[in-house]
């Protein structure tokens, strides 16, 4: 095994974290897409135009505008995103494999 303080602290502080991020993001993309299927949110929005903005509260809160186009260009992107994390292999192991063997706390966010 081996021993280094540097490779020590840079497994601890760097890639550890990583791995955590990337099994959330994995993690949370699969529910957001479980989530839009279970609630019909394609069909909510088939008739709404893209560039319609979704009135979510960002007009008073501060946040930027989400529109139709962009809430269904990040439904597909999440598909293609969990598409990558279980097809691309790496040494005959697949990205999602990789991830969740060293992630320690990488749930979903929601």
């Amino acid at each position: 095994m081996p021993q280094s303080p540097l490779l020590t602290r840079f497994c601890n502080e760097k890639a550890r974290v990583m791995f955590d991020m990337a099994e959330s993001c994995y993690e949370t993309a699969r529910r957001f897409q479980s989530e839009y299927a279970s609630s019909n949110i394609g069909a909510e929005v088939s008739d709404l135009a893209n560039l319609d903005v979704i009135d979510d509260g960002s007009a008073t809160d501060g946040r930027k505008a989400l529109t139709v186009r962009e809430l269904k260009a990040l439904d597909t992107a999440m598909g293609q995103l969990i598409t990558w994390f279980e097809t691309t292999t790496i040494n005959a192991l697949s990205v999602e494999d990789i991830v969740k063997t060293a992630s320690v706390n990488g749930g979903p966010r929601f």
